[in-house]
């Protein structure tokens, strides 16, 4: 009996890192679900270009933000593909300015955290519930810094740091 292929999540894949995040672990044989808010065409597109390679993916239109968008989403995947092995948060993840913490709202940080916050909490209960070994991570970009915020086992930041470096950005050296 064949496996079922493994399933990802790259929240925010339309574009830039996301995309590069898509591509690279569709390279690796995961079937991607390239989640976007608005550029419809652009998320195609990167779907386009995996099957072209000859993996697997599909468009899943949510803002992240919305929690309970999230989990019609993640209940979505889940129903349709029976798992969730990877999850990458990677939209709505910028770093705040925080030269300007002394100025900056509760709120306004807050909402850089919703997608990530609301994503993994969905994702986690399926990865619990599928008693194996998941791996979620988040990234944020800064200009001079594009993956400092890396969190998981040792072949996903990899994954990242490789898609980034092919769409042109330089990892901070320093992120592990």
């Amino acid at each position: 009996m064949n496996e079922p292929r493994m399933v990802a999540i790259v929240s925010g894949a339309s574009r830039g890192i996301g995309a590069g995040a898509a591509r690279a672990l569709a390279g690796r044989g995961y079937h991607l679900i390239v989640n976007y808010l608005r550029n419809d065409a652009a998320a195609k597109e990167v779907v386009r270009q995996i099957e072209a390679a000859g993996g697997s993916a599909e468009v899943a239109q949510a803002s992240v933000c919305d929690g309970d968008r999230v989990a019609v989403l993640v209940e979505q995947v889940h129903r349709d593909h029976g798992r969730v092995d990877v999850l990458v948060c990677n939209a709505n993840t910028v770093h705040p300015p925080f030269e300007q913490l002394d100025t900056l709202t509760w709120d306004a940080f807050a909402s850089k955290l919703a997608g990530a916050f609301f994503l993994t909490k969905e994702v986690l209960a399926i990865m619990r519930e599928q008693r194996s070994a998941g791996s979620c991570t988040s990234r944020a970009s800064t200009p001079t810094s594009p993956l400092e915020a890396s969190h998981t086992p040792r072949r996903s930041p990899r994954s990242i740091r490789s898609a980034a470096t092919q769409q042109g950005m330089r990892p901070d050296s320093g992120s592990r």
